[in-house]
This record gives structure tokens, C-alpha cells and sequence, in this order.
């Protein structure tokens, strides 16, 4: 496991889509994710943002062609 495999387990234990994205944005082009969000507790403090952005390298191209054609 690397740190790219690390943030995006807790990324995916977050509710955020494995490709990149918004946690309202969900799409799929290829089922490559690790499955260790599964396998991870994350402990959440009692502030938690309405809203954010997982951007992982590898789709990054993929995440500017889904915005492009869904908006925000």
C-alpha cells in the first residue's frame, strides 16, 4: 500500500467517488480501486464540511470530462 492507495481509501470511507470528484459526483470509466476503504474505521470529529473534493491523479482527465458534461 502507497500513500495515493491510503488517501484514497479514506476518500472512499469519506463517501467520495474512487475516480475524483465531489461527494454528489459519482461516475464510473474503470473499476481499479482498492478495496481497503472496507477494511478502515475512520473517527470523525463533531464538525464535519457539507462539502469537498477528492482529486486523484491518475483520473484527472476522466473527472474535467465528466464535469464539463454534468456541470457542478
Amino acid at each position: 500500500m502507497g500513500k495515493s492507495t491510503l488517501l484514497e481509501a479514506i476518500a472512499v470511507a469519506l463517501g467520495f467517488n474512487p475516480e475524483g470528484g465531489s461527494l454528489n459526483f459519482h461516475f464510473s470509466t474503470y473499476d481499479s480501486h482498492s478495496p481497503l476503504s472496507s477494511y478502515i474505521k475512520l473517527i470523525k470529529g463533531i464538525a464535519k464540511p457539507a462539502d469537498g473534493f477528492f482529486l486523484r491523479a491518475e483520473s484527472f482527465y476522466n473527472v474535467v470530462l465528466q464535469y464539463r458534461r454534468n456541470g457542478p
